[in-house]
């Protein structure tokens, strides 16, 4: 009865159950397909996002350190060629190099969380600041000024 009520309107009742079953699985591999894509897309943000935050602060405080050693140099020499005493500079030197103490462990303890591996962390602190060390001191050219950041976020982008 209940089948001849369907089938009344020149439907095959096999056809409507096929169409069932594919339509849910077509919508359920488009979203897998746009989950998968978004997931993609979030590894390239999160990858840049952490390429240009570690960069920066890591930059920051090479910059910051070498300002004031050179700073501190300079006030050391004039300090010992008028025979002046410099042990309050040595102290005030030191009390302002410790500022840059909580930026190191902020950026070690925010990798450690990102990453969720101590290690890779770490070893990712590592390649970034000797990194900026190589870009400060080695490249000088304007070649390897274009591509050594370039190649760096390359590199970056594997961990």
């Amino acid at each position: 009865c209940i089948l001849n009520s369907f089938n009344s309107n020149n439907i095959d009742s096999s056809s409507e159950v096929v169409d069932e079953f594919t339509a849910p699985m077509a919508v359920t591999w488009f979203f897998r397909v746009v989950q998968y894509v978004a997931f993609r897309i979030g590894i390239v943000f999160s990858t840049a996002f952490l390429f240009f935050i570690m960069t920066t602060l890591v930059s920051y405080i090479l910059r910051e350190t070498q300002q004031r050693m050179l700073r501190f140099t300079y006030l050391l020499q004039h300090n010992v060629t008028h025979s002046r005493p410099y042990m309050s500079l040595v102290f005030t030197h030191v009390v302002e190099s410790l500022i840059f103490v909580p930026i190191i462990f902020g950026i070690v303890f925010f990798l450690f969380e990102f990453y969720s591996d101590r290690l890779l962390a770490f070893l990712v602190f590592l390649v970034v600041w000797a990194a900026e060390i190589f870009s400060v001191l080695s490249a000088r050219t304007q070649t390897s000024i274009y591509y050594f950041p370039k190649v760096f976020l390359c590199y970056f982008s594997l961990f």
